[in-house]
């Protein structure tokens, strides 16, 4: 990363050289009218007196120019700068006043009250000009101090904006600054939370398949198992461990695609109707084996709809499958779509004991996998399937939510304009 310091300018601006001039132009300009029309004074009075008042000008604004550029690069603070130059400038100002003076009074007391006067307005104009600055040096140390108390972490630092000037919305920006990345923090450690999580609930899910099929093998390759149905029923239980693995190791792999360059979706008209078909008669058996009733219904108007059936059979594989997974023996589930005008609607609700409340905000996350989702079920999951199935439906441009309604209900939109 390339940095580039912020003390020494890498270009002169030219206004802080135009400013100054201009203004001792004007001052000389109007410092010569009055003479002349207002002390009513001749042409070359007005030249004797303007004469070294230009030449004071001109000698003040150089030295004070050098002075100003030296103090960018070499002072230490810009209190002291400040400082600095306002004695400075107000020294030779003080110095072209007294110039004047002597050339236009003669009188000695009147010449001697003029200079305390100049010596008074040079004094107070610098002290309001200094204290006009402390206030806008004290803002900028404050910055500093929270800046590098940021930089170290802290992200609960924030600034006391008062007023509205350039340096309240600069204290403004660098609180909205703070907010954004103790909010960025916070999702990398969430992030960082859930990636040890899946870390974990992948090794246990694998494992513990792992474990079981190992210790059938073995049985099976020593002869320890003979009876025909009990070999029977092992290889049914290695095959179910074995597509139980693949499921897992799917679900990864679409996750690892909708992280890292999105989802692709070609999209053309197709029956939604049979889609859902399809999918409530895949768990037609596995919900018959724990008497739990799986329905569809579907509105008549429905058809068609424009989608990539094969995601869209994704998504409602992985809503049924969690729905039949949380919903007890004897309980039911229910597939509703329906259209409502350029809108598709498709609910899944099963009779099970819901989401709880506190996870209902993270249901969706990547990774996330609830208390709530635990104690519904004795199972484990890499808790992968509601995050696909929002990956699906948002890249079809829809949207999908959850809600508790007599039971879980997962609702999800397919937009059609």
């Amino acid at each position: 990363m390339t940095t580039v310091p912020i003390s020494k300018p890498q270009r002169t601006n030219v206004w802080v050289v135009l400013i100054p001039v201009i203004g001792a132009m004007v001052a000389l300009l109007v410092a010569g009218l009055l003479i002349r029309y207002w002390l009513n004074m001749d042409h070359e009075f007005v030249m004797s007196m303007v004469t070294p008042l230009a030449i004071g000008a001109a000698v003040s604004l150089i030295v004070a120019l050098l002075l100003y550029f030296a103090s960018l690069y070499y002072s230490p603070s810009l209190r002291l700068t400040f400082l600095f130059i306002t004695i400075i400038v107000a020294a030779l100002t003080l110095t072209n006043g007294l110039v004047a003076a002597q050339q236009m009074f003669t009188d000695t007391i009147v010449l001697i009250d003029t200079t305390i006067l100049l010596l008074f307005t040079t004094i107070v104009a610098g002290t309001f000009g200094m204290g006009g600055f402390l206030r806008v040096t004290n803002g900028l140390s404050q910055l500093m101090h929270l800046a590098h108390r940021v930089a170290s972490g802290d992200y609960h630092s924030r600034v006391m904006v008062d007023g509205r000037d350039e340096l309240a919305q600069l204290g403004t920006s660098f609180n909205e600054m703070a907010t954004q990345l103790e909010v960025a923090a916070q999702e990398r450690e969430d992030l960082a939370k859930m990636r040890r999580d899946l870390t974990a609930w992948v090794s246990h899910d694998l494992r513990t398949p792992l474990t079981s099929m190992r210790a059938m093998v073995e049985a099976l390759n020593d002869g320890l198992v003979e009876d025909p149905e009990q070999v029977k029923r092992y290889y049914r239980l290695i095959l179910a461990d074995v597509q139980g693995m693949n499921r897992l190791i799917n679900d990864l792999f679409e996750m690892s695609r909708l992280e890292a360059s999105g989802m692709q979706i070609v999209m053309e008209e197709d029956s939604l109707s049979d889609l859902i078909s399809d999918s409530i008669g895949m768990f037609d058996a596995l919900a018959k084996q724990r008497h739990i009733t799986l329905s569809g219904d579907i509105g008549a108007d429905l058809d068609p709809v424009r989608m990539n059936a094969r995601k869209i059979g994704r998504v409602l594989s992985n809503l049924i499958g969690n729905a039949l997974k949380y919903t007890p023996d004897n309980g039911n589930i229910n597939v509703n779509a329906w259209r409502d005008a350029d809108t598709i609607y498709v609910a899944v609700q099963d009779s099970g004991n819901g989401f709880v409340e506190k996870d209902m905000p993270l249901l969706f996350e990547q990774f996330y996998r609830g208390e709530g989702a635990r104690s519904r079920s004795g199972g484990t999951s890499a808790g992968l399937g509601l995050s696909i199935a929002r990956g699906i439906v948002e890249a079809h441009g829809g949207e999908i939510s959850a809600e508790n309604d007599n039971g879980a209900r997962i609702t999800f939109t397919l937009p059609q304009a």
